[in-house]
């Protein structure tokens, strides 16, 4: 499980039930019951848990993309 630092007691509660969630589509129809300014908070929570979860996983062995990013530059140098 990830954690995230600085949450408002708000986006803690978000993020306490978002991962009690099992699918996307789960998470969609709850935040789209919710009124638009807990709605917006709770989208921001999702953006900084998807981030942290990013920032963690294993992405292997990176040399296709370094290699397509040398040709992006090598075409605009």
């Amino acid at each position: 499980m990830i954690r995230i630092d600085g949450l408002s007691p708000l986006q803690q509660e978000l993020a306490d039930r978002l991962w009690q969630m099992d699918d996307w589509e789960e998470i969609c129809a709850w935040v789209a019951a919710m009124p638009r300014s807990v709605a917006q908070q709770a989208w921001v929570v999702i953006q900084m848990m998807l981030s942290a979860e990013l920032d963690h996983m294993d992405l292997g062995d990176m040399e296709a993309a370094r290699e397509v990013i040398d040709r992006v530059r090598g075409n605009h140098a």
